[in-house]
């Protein structure tokens, strides 16, 4: 990685913020997630332009559903040979304007929405299960003021987490970990 790109997500003036190269994968499972939220370019571009995007559906080796900038959607499963992008016209974020994106799934489609109005709908089988996730790949700052998931959390994940949860406890004890750690 380039040392001026490195990046990373933090906390700032009430939104998530993101610059340079970043990303960052929810450490829980969704059925067939929906999602909603806003952003915002913090600065001008640089003259190398960005990249953001959100995804969901992810297993963690390259197969996801995501959905770049303003609504262009990509769905790729490698195992069955699926790779498609449905990006639209190229447009313009402009410096402080506030996006509304809607990413409706019905666990057979995708729907894209910009400020209530759908741009797009695309097939995303087999990748209906999985890892939500935020990347970035921009000199200038990305603002999520909003983010919201509606959907199923995978009870697998469920499990992982609770056992994940009791392991720290016991560290923090000084107790043995249940692997007899």
């Amino acid at each position: 990685m380039r040392p001026d790109l490195e990046g990373n997500f933090e906390v700032k003036g009430g939104s998530l913020r993101a610059a340079g190269l970043a990303c960052s994968r929810h450490v829980l499972q969704f059925d067939a997630p929906s999602l909603r939220y806003s952003f915002s370019l913090q600065e001008p571009w640089s003259t190398k332009g960005g990249f953001f995007q959100v995804g969901l559906a992810d297993d963690g080796y390259g197969n996801f559903v995501a959905c770049s900038g303003l609504g262009a959607l990509y769905v790729i499963d490698k195992p069955t040979g699926v790779g498609r992008s449905h990006a639209g016209a190229a447009v313009q974020l402009l410096l402080g304007n506030t996006y509304h994106i809607a990413l409706e799934n019905d666990g057979k489609t995708l729907t894209a929405k910009l400020d209530g109005r759908e741009l797009r709908t695309v097939p995303i089988a087999p990748r209906v299960r999985g890892n939500l996730f935020l990347s970035c790949a921009s000199e200038s700052p990305f603002a999520i003021s909003e983010l919201v998931i509606e959907g199923v959390v995978d009870a697998s994940s469920r499990a992982s987490l609770c056992a994940h949860w009791v392991e720290e406890q016991m560290a923090q004890a000084g107790l043995p970990g249940l692997g007899g750690k």
